[in-house]
């Protein structure tokens, strides 16, 4: 399901910067065909992943806004103890907020 859905720009302990694929991506034809946006469980799928971090519980999850294809999006990756907290913008002149989520 991640395979090709988006390349890693920039990996730091605090900070993650992902590229998504374009609208010909699997993910993107099926949700949804007119319209193309990232599923919001995606959007925990990939830190997840490329934390190499397996959730075991999920405290929060907020979405704010849509992520379409093309978007390079910014996790801002703060641990509290065993918690992990992850604010996601889209990398744009507002850095805009997509989610945030909490889980350990």
């Amino acid at each position: 399901m991640l395979e090709n859905l988006f390349t890693i720009v920039q990996n730091e302990n605090t900070q993650v910067v992902v590229k998504l694929s374009d609208e010909d991506h699997p993910i993107f034809k099926a949700h949804f065909p007119n319209y193309p946006i990232l599923p919001g469980f995606l959007l925990i799928e990939i830190i997840v992943n490329i934390l190499n971090n397996p959730i075991k519980k999920l405290h929060s999850a907020k979405f704010i806004s849509h992520t379409l294809p093309n978007d390079t999006i910014i996790y801002n990756i703060k641990k509290d103890g065993l918690k992990t907290k992850i604010k996601i913008v889209k990398d744009d002149e507002k850095n805009s907020k997509i989610a945030e989520i909490t889980y350990e």
